[in-house]
C-alpha cells in the first residue's frame, strides 16, 4: 500500500513593468506499507537442513515528506536587455523507517504461526533521518549571449557526527552564445555555445554511522550484546564532491547536424568508507 501526495502553493507578491516577486510552497507526503507471508509447510520435501516447515511473517514501514519555500524575484534590467532572476529559500526532509521481520522453522503439523514454531528468529530495523538546508542563487541572462548562475547551499543532517553543523557548496557557470553576436558571419554555424561550470556537492554518511551499534545474542538464557563490526565516527563529515566542466554546442547547417562535447574532472574529498573490524570474542 502506497500514498504518493504533493502540494504547491504560488503567491504573487509584487509585481510593475521590471519587477516581479512571487513565493513558493510546496511539500510531499511518500508513505509505503509492505506485508511478508511466507509459508513452507512440513510436508515439503525441497526443505533444506530438515527445517520441518519454515513461515516468515513481516511488516515494513516507511514515511517521507519534505517541504521547502522559495522567494523569487524576476527585474528587467537595463531596458529589458539583462533578465535576473534571483531565488533564495529554505528546505527540509524526514524520513522514517520501521522494518519487522519474524521467522520460525520446525513447525507444529498444521500450523501457520511464527509462535508455533521451534526455532525463532525476530529481525527489526528503524531509522530516522532529518536534513535542512537553505540555499540561494542568482541567474542572468544578456540578450541570450551571456548566462551566467551563482549560486550556494548551506546544508545540516542528522546523518553528521554534529547534527546542527552547517556546511556550504557552492556552484557557477557561464555560458556565451557566439551566433548572437553581431560580429558573426559563419553562416554554416547556426549555433556555437562555450560554456563552463563548477559546483560541489555533500553526501552525508549512512544512517547511524555515528555510533558503534551493538548486536544482541541470547547466551545461556540472559540477553547479551556485541559489536556488529563496524565501529562508529562520532566526528563523521559528509564527503564533498567537487567537478569542474566545460564544453561546446554546436549545430551545424540550420542545426540541422548538432555537435555537443563536454570535459569534466570530478574530485572527491573526505571520502567516506566503511572498514568491518576484525573478528573477537
Amino acid at each position: 500500500n502506497r500514498i504518493v501526495q504533493g502540494l504547491s502553493l504560488n503567491t504573487k507578491l509584487y509585481t510593475d513593468d521590471v519587477n516581479r516577486v512571487r513565493l513558493v510552497f510546496s511539500g510531499g507526503l511518500d508513505y509505503l506499507a509492505n506485508q511478508t507471508y511466507v509459508y513452507v509447510p512440513e510436508t515439503h520435501q525441497a526443505q533444506i537442513g530438515g527445517q520441518g516447515g519454515f513461515i516468515a511473517v513481516g511488516k515494513n514501514n516507511f514515511t517521507q515528506w519534505n517541504g521547502q519555500a522559495i522567494a523569487i524575484w524576476n527585474h528587467d534590467a537595463m531596458q529589458g536587455d539583462l533578465g535576473l532572476t534571483t531565488q533564495a529559500g529554505i528546505t527540509y526532509l524526514d524520513q522514517e523507517a520501521n522494518l519487522v521481520n519474524s521467522r520460525g522453522a520446525l513447525l507444529a503439523a498444521g500450523q501457520t504461526s511464527v509462535d508455533q514454531s521451534v526455532n525463532q528468529t525476530i529481525d527489526q530495523f528503524r531509522s530516522e533521518e532529518q536534513d535542512f538546508g537553505y540555499f540561494a542563487q542568482v541567474e542572468g541572462n544578456y540578450k541570450d549571449r551571456f548566462i551566467a548562475t551563482l549560486g550556494y547551499r548551506l546544508d545540516k543532517s542528522s546523518r553528521n557526527g554534529d547534527p546542527n553543523k552547517f556546511y556550504g557548496f557552492p556552484k557557477a557557470s557561464l555560458a556565451v552564445n557566439m551566433t548572437n553576436f553581431d560580429f558573426w558571419n559563419v553562416e554554416a554555424i547556426s549555433q556555437l555555445k562555450l560554456r563552463a561550470a563548477y559546483g560541489e556537492t555533500g553526501n552525508p554518511a549512512g544512517f547511524g554511522a555515528t555510533f558503534t551499534s551493538l548486536g544482541t545474542s541470547n547466551i545461556g538464557g540472559n540477553i547479551g550484546q556485541s559489536v556488529l563490526g563496524s565501529k562508529g565516527d562520532p566526528e563523521v563529515e559528509p564527503e564533498t564532491a567537487q567537478e569542474l566542466e566545460v564544453g561546446f554546442d554546436m549545430g551545424l547547417f540550420g542545426n540541422r547536424v548538432s555537435i555537443e562535447a563536454t570535459y569534466y574532472n570530478k574530485q572527491v574529498k573526505d571520502l567516506i568508507l566503511t572498514r568491518a573490524l576484525p573478528a573477537s570474542s
